[in-house]
């Protein structure tokens, strides 16, 4: 073996030695254990001027030789880290870039073994790979300033394969877990990362990608074209946890975003839940650091982005594993809704995110859902009152107004069973005081979504707490503006309707949406289907009149592609 005197430089003959046994095609495991165990022996001599060597090295495929040539390596990185920190970036950069190999397929396929061996393969690597970055840390303490932006810069492209979205998002996870000081910057990288997969899967196409994977399916699933809709739920509870995750697996839609969203999801919320649940317990301390970082990323990544489809899930989801997370949710987004500082459109956003969770969440108590109701209605009544007659034509002006009213409709339409039931629950309703807001002169009932507020005149009508079809069939005539789904964000210039927007319409990924339904509401009642051709008297049928829905399920009317998704 050559003395670490002989290359102390560059041009040096110990030099020119190294690189012609590193370039060497047929380099043995030996032969590698001897020049790693060559250049850790004269590691103090390595400074920056030997920048190409070090290069080359971080270039070797050491992760899949032998035992003791991984061992060799790592302890020369970290040796070489912890004499001269100048290499730290390269190093870190070499050990993220490991994290995006190719297509297990392919790669696979290449190297004669099978995708599930190759995984494996990977998976080993990366035990590897993350050693030696927890070593760095222990040796180095600003590893970690210098580690972030190296992983934002190195995260794959939207068009790479999700297997290898698959592999980084998983690794970056596990860095967050022995580096939490760095965790919610992770999140924030991932979930921006996901925001973008989701604006290019609208729910429209990810559907028809469903649509085009049940037409290829062999007839397994038998459902007539009634039942063959979004909202038809399968029967998973006789099926065993590991037969049903076998099946998710194997899941892949044939939609290339919606795909990776799909996996990256359910990899984020299978790591809420390890994080949270310990051994079969709720850690309830790890568990609100966790919410916290989640809703900081919520605020600054999902509220400001308009129109995704299953990423806010994520909140809706470590919501569902105590009460106080929900009612902290809720009582966030109303903080946000009341603050006239606020954005319009955010305060618009945040009134459709609160709906939809006290509407859509079977885990938020119908206590939590009346108290909210009464904000709102007190809320309401309190902007009439302070609001001029002389700005009730300006529909931008009072968006927020509108949004409020609405989301009130919305969640009496989807709760007014659980409140009726209850022994004061019909007080409960009165005090609401719809008649006052209904027939207000800012007449939200114009300006709301028309089948949230046939639907809801149906409801109050049939217990007489409002009559709304007078002011409806008022409103039909005039060519005042109408809201497209959910009031949010911008005035549409051309139209001159409010934009829309419904967070929690049912979630739609194969592969990930096992961990959202059951903890999700799906509307039980028969919407009501506005036809400009009935009259208000033939409005008192809808609610018994089955014709309307014949051959049809109670969902179809109000499917998320034209609705709420009542």
């Amino acid at each position: 073996m050559m003395e670490s005197q002989t290359f102390e430089s560059p041009d040096s003959i110990g030099y020119n030695a190294i690189m012609e046994k590193l370039n060497d095609p047929l380099l043995s495991d030996s032969s590698m254990i001897s020049v790693m165990q060559l250049l850790k022996n004269g590691i103090t001599t390595l400074d920056k001027h030997w920048e190409c060597l070090i290069g080359y090295i971080l270039k070797l495929d050491w992760l899949r030789r032998d035992t003791l040539v991984v061992i060799e390596y790592k302890t020369f990185i970290v040796n070489l880290v912890s004499a001269h920190t100048y290499f730290l970036k390269a190093c870190l950069k070499s050990f993220v870039n490991q994290f995006k190999p190719g297509n297990a397929k392919k790669v696979g396929a290449s190297a004669g073994v099978s995708p599930d061996s190759m995984r494996t393969i990977h998976g080993t690597a990366f035990i590897n790979i993350h050693s030696v970055l927890q070593a760095i840390i222990k040796i180095v303490p600003l590893t970690p300033t210098v580690l972030v932006p190296i992983l934002v810069d190195s995260y794959p492209l939207l068009t790479r394969p999700a297997y290898q979205h698959e592999c980084y998002i998983k690794n970056l996870l596990h860095i967050a877990r022995y580096l939490p000081q760095c965790r919610r910057k992770i999140l924030v990288l991932i979930i921006g990362k996901l925001m973008e997969l989701d604006s290019q899967s609208p729910r429209r196409a990810v559907q028809d990608a469903l649509d085009e994977n049940e037409e290829e399916d062999d007839g397994d699933m038998n459902v007539d074209n009634e039942e063959s809709d979004i909202f038809r739920t399968d029967d998973v509870k006789v099926k065993e946890e590991s037969e049903l995750a076998s099946n998710q697996r194997d899941t892949e839609l044939s939609h290339v975003e919606a795909h990776k969203l799909d996996v990256a999801m359910e990899l984020l919320l299978h790591n809420i839940t390890d994080t949270c649940i310990i051994s079969g317990q709720l850690n309830w301390e790890e568990t609100k650091k966790l919410y916290k970082e989640l809703l900081g990323v919520f605020e600054d990544v999902i509220l400001v982005t308009h129109s995704s489809s299953h990423v806010q899930y994520l909140l809706f989801y470590i919501c569902s594993f105590k009460q106080p997370l929900a009612d902290g949710f809720i009582d966030y987004l109303w903080k946000k809704v009341k603050n006239p500082n606020t954005q319009p459109i955010y305060r618009q956003a945040a009134v459709a995110y609160m709906c939809g969770l006290i509407s859509r969440g079977l885990f938020v108590p119908i206590s939590t859902a009346v108290v909210t109701m009464e904000h709102m209605s007190q809320w309401i009544h309190s902007y009439i009152q302070q609001s001029s007659y002389s700005e009730c034509d300006d529909v931008p002006r009072h968006g927020t107004f509108y949004s409020v009213c609405q989301a009130l409709f919305y969640i009496f339409i989807f709760r007014h069973k659980e409140i009726l039931q209850s022994n004061k629950g019909h007080q409960i309703a009165q005090n609401l005081n719809f008649p006052s807001i209904v027939m207000c002169w800012l007449n939200p009932l114009k300006t709301c979504l028309p089948v949230i507020v046939k639907t809801f005149a149906a409801v109050t009508r049939q217990h007489q707490l409002a009559f709304c079809d007078t002011i409806i069939e008022h409103n039909k005539p005039t060519a005042f503006p109408v809201t497209k789904l959910y009031t949010t964000y911008i005035i549409n210039s051309r139209t001159n309707q409010l934009e829309s927007f419904f967070p929690f319409d049912p979630y739609i990924l194969p592969r990930s949406k096992h961990a959202i339904e059951p903890l999700y509401r799906e509307y039980s009642g028969n919407p009501i289907e506005d036809d400009d051709n009935d009259s208000a008297g033939e409005d008192d049928d809808f609610l018994g009149d089955t014709s309307l829905i014949e051959s049809k399920s109670p969902t179809e009317f109000l499917v998320y592609r034209t609705s709420p998704g009542l």
